[in-house]
């Protein structure tokens, strides 16, 4: 399921983005099993600017999560949410109560799971309309992670509530959505482009190249975007790696038909190299990558580049 979110969100993030500030990366501590001081010092050395963990409603952990943040000169991100077993008027009275002593903990932002599916469209956005208050008052942005079980926990249900408040912001997660809907979001690119091109700013699941885990990424400005540069993927032609492995790769990484894929490979053979894709830079240098590393396990010396187009 990891690799369906990387490959969507290396769509989302392909426009190059300008921005008066600059873009912010987040380890978040999910499947992390050591200590909070452990995960933070682990988040530092890799680079990140913060992280984000669940907001502690224990006030020593309080204060010592903010005493290694402070030391290690870290953000934060807090998760907060809503008990969506609870009946909807005492979930939203808990939910007001953890969400306030969030706020008062002063995170970077706030990634809310909001609400529930078994809730009414109405009572829902109450849940949306506290959180939209609160973060008025505090000045402190709060974004509605798109997750299962909750408000957002598919793609239609999304865009109504979309549609209904514009100034809702979301943590974009597809994976939820991936295993909410049996079509995998097949042919429903022209509903992915709603979410998508909102001009609001977006918290966007990625990841890093030298980290496992997910991580956030935060751009603090609406950002004004230009069409980005895009760059052609070669394949390059040797004596030793097999033909059928050259049509492996054309398939399994390109998702180029069989037919196709022969053809490719025999003007590889013939001319020495061909472009085998076209894309923006950040997908090109992962598919660069993921031949290289593949023909490396298999033993095949055959090589994959990228250009400017």
């Amino acid at each position: 399921m990891k690799k369906l979110i990387l490959i969507i969100l290396s769509i989302v993030c392909s426009t190059e983005t300008i921005a008066q500030n600059k873009v912010l990366y987040f380890q978040t501590s999910w499947g992390f099993e050591g200590t909070p001081e452990a995960f933070i010092k682990k988040a530092k050395a890799s680079g990140y600017d913060g992280i984000e963990i669940w907001s502690p409603t224990n006030k020593k952990e309080q204060i010592q999560i903010s005493k290694l943040l402070k030391e290690q000169n870290m953000k934060v991100i807090y998760l907060c949410g809503s008990d969506p077993n609870l009946s909807f008027k005492k979930g939203l009275a808990v939910y007001k109560k953890y969400l306030k002593n969030t706020f008062e903990l002063n995170p970077i932002a706030i990634n809310s799971h909001t609400g529930s599916d078994f809730y009414s469209f109405s009572q829902n956005m109450a849940f949306i309309e506290e959180a939209t208050k609160l973060s008025k008052q505090y000045k402190i942005p709060v974004y509605h992670e798109t997750h299962r079980g909750r408000f957002s926990y598919s793609l239609p249900k999304t865009i109504e509530y979309l549609e209904k408040d514009k100034d809702l912001v979301l943590t974009l997660d597809v994976s939820h959505w991936m295993v909410v809907h049996e079509s995998l979001l097949i042919k429903r690119t022209d509903l992915l482009k709603k979410i998508i091109n909102r001009k609001n700013q977006l918290i966007e699941m990625t990841r890093k190249k030298d980290i496992d885990q997910d991580a956030l990424v935060l751009t603090q400005t609406k950002p004004k975007t230009k069409k980005p540069s895009m760059y052609k993927v070669l394949l390059l032609n040797d004596d030793f790696t097999p033909m059928e492995f050259v049509v492996h790769i054309l398939e399994r990484f390109f998702n180029i038909d069989h037919q196709q894929a022969v053809s490719i490979m025999l003007t590889i053979h013939q001319k020495g190299l061909a472009v085998v894709g076209v894309y923006p830079h950040e997908i090109a240098e992962t598919k660069v990558a993921q031949v290289m590393e593949f023909s490396r396990k298999n033993q095949h010396p055959l090589q994959c580049t990228m250009e400017k187009e």
